[in-house]
């Protein structure tokens, strides 16, 4: 899955169970982290000239 640059985030049923609304911020915060790596890394090849599409 890394080739197609899909990361696994996992959690236990318990955390599920227990932790809902904190399990839903970790995947948030994962989502952003990720939406932030590929915005920064089209940027730099837009500044570079290279086309993102």
């Amino acid at each position: 899955m890394k080739k197609y640059g899909l990361k696994v985030i996992r959690f236990s049923n318990e955390d599920v169970d227990k932790r809902f609304y904190t399990v839903c911020c970790e995947i948030d915060m994962k989502i952003q982290e990720r939406i932030n790596e590929l915005t920064a890394f089209r940027n730099v090849n837009n500044i570079a000239g290279e086309k993102s599409d």
